[in-house]
């Protein structure tokens, strides 16, 4: 039980420090400064993918339990399941926008800096409601026998950027990652 949450837990702490990452870009693109594109396309490229395939199916498994187990549930984890769609949808935007952003195309600075920082907000917004409501909520009344099950349906695959191999796709992404945790 603690495995799945912790793991859960961990992904959100990782993906904080990537809209960390995001934030500082947003603040150079609001002052017309020089930004790390090729950056911010590896961070979208993450979002969009990693955990669309393996941590929202992890959590919609705990969803489907806490709508059984704990009806007063229902609402909220239907709304995040949704969130999961809509935010995957707006991260491939976003890829799309960075893609054109990155070869030079007449992209808005104002209209780029608002998605990213509206996606940001909503990101931190969905983790800490998951965080301090679903997951307590799970830890008190989900069985010993539903998380079994629940790991049993999560799709295990390694991490390309926080597992233990980095992907050669994200390894300049990691050294940025590695280098503002050192304060460089």
């Amino acid at each position: 039980m603690t495995d799945m949450l912790d793991r859960l837990h961990a992904d959100h702490v990782n993906i904080a420090r990537l809209l960390d990452l995001v934030e500082e870009q947003c603040d150079l693109l609001h002052k017309g400064e020089t930004v790390d594109a090729r950056m911010l396309q590896d961070i979208f490229s993450y979002i969009a993918h990693h955990p669309d395939l393996y941590h929202h199916p992890s959590e919609d498994l705990l969803f489907e339990v806490l709508r059984r187990c704990d009806p007063s549930s229902i609402e909220s984890v239907n709304a995040l399941s949704l969130e999961h769609g809509t935010m995957t949808k707006a991260a491939n935007e976003i890829v799309a926008m960075l893609s054109a952003f990155a070869g030079q195309a007449m992209v808005p600075r104002e209209r780029l800096v608002g998605m990213l920082l509206d996606y940001i907000a909503r990101s931190r917004r969905h983790m800490s409601f998951e965080e301090s409501t679903v997951f307590p909520r799970a830890r008190a009344i989900v069985s010993e026998q539903d998380w079994q099950a629940i790991e049993r349906g999560i799709p295990h695959k390694e991490d390309p950027l926080f597992g233990s191999t980095v992907s050669e796709q994200y390894r300049a992404l990691y050294r940025a990652i590695m280098r503002e945790s050192r304060g460089q």
